[in-house]
């Protein structure tokens, strides 16, 4: 395990959530957890149940947050981790944007969103198989992420509330997280 310091976030979430999190939990477990959610997120919006797909994405979505910090503020950082987490939140998104913006939405913002991810995951990879080392998250791939999972639960939302200009936000919020996608691949390319 290697150690690193908890950045504000963290000291945040530990203030007000991590203290909830039994010490026998380790943010592996939580990363496990995001994996498991996945299939029943897909399932549910597939059979349009938005209002029960809705707060297990968003709850599955912040545990990317919560393993993260738990990792941090406990010292418990594995390259399991490093490797696995990033790869769980890709699927989250990939799988949700698959069933939801290529279907409801916009097949070429869904294509592009899935692809950037998908570029980013394979200079991940590279970097582990060829170089022997696994990149640190950096703070535009956090921001992408937060941004995909924000826009992606706006746009749940919009489906339950049945408010068109919620959807338009979700499609902004979306495009913006495409922005900070590029610009974590370039960082990890130059890498």
């Amino acid at each position: 395990m290697t150690r690193t310091d908890p950045n504000t976030s963290d000291r945040i979430l530990a203030k007000t959530v991590l203290w909830l999190v039994p010490r026998f939990v380790t943010p592996n477990h939580i990363t496990i957890l995001r994996f498991l959610s996945i299939p029943l997120i897909v399932y549910l919006l597939l059979r349009r149940e938005y209002h029960l797909a809705f707060p297990i994405f968003a709850l599955s979505a912040f545990t990317d947050a919560l393993d993260g910090a738990l990792a941090r503020t406990r010292g418990q950082i594995t390259e399991w981790g490093k490797l696995f987490d990033p790869m769980a939140d890709k699927i989250l998104i990939a799988s949700s944007a698959v069933v939801l913006i290529v279907t409801e939405m916009s097949f070429l913002l869904g294509i592009i969103m899935i692809s950037v991810d998908a570029a980013i995951a394979f200079a991940v990879v590279y970097q582990y198989n060829v170089k022997k080392q696994i990149l640190s998250p950096h703070w535009t791939g956090k921001t992408k992420m937060f941004l995909q999972s924000l826009g992606l639960s706006v746009f749940l939302l919009s489906f339950i509330a049945q408010i068109p200009f919620i959807e338009l936000a979700a499609i902004g919020i979306l495009y913006f997280a495409v922005c900070f996608g590029l610009l974590s691949l370039f960082i990890y390319h130059s890498s």
